[in-house]
């Protein structure tokens, strides 16, 4: 990992313990392992908690952490019932 994916890496692990922190579209792909280009269209869609600043998105890393509960908590549903 080079230099300034490695800082912006540690960057987003000490935003992730302080969940009061506001993310990027970047920074939230990179959380969730999605293209930043995903991240908007899901914006977009409502299917992620977002708001736009201008026309920046930005993201409550306390909603994504929910949002990420929820849906383990779905798949689990639905692992019971196979």
């Amino acid at each position: 990992m080079d230099g300034a994916r490695k800082m912006n890496f540690l960057s987003l692990e000490s935003r992730r313990k302080d969940k009061s922190s506001i993310l990027t579209a970047r920074e939230v792909g990179q959380y969730l392992k999605l293209s930043e280009s995903t991240i908007y269209k899901l914006a977009a869609k409502g299917d992620i908690p977002g708001f736009k600043i201008g026309d920046s998105w930005r993201f409550d890393m306390e909603e994504i952490q929910s949002l990420i509960q929820g849906a383990k908590k779905e798949n689990q549903k639905y692992k019971r019932k196979e």
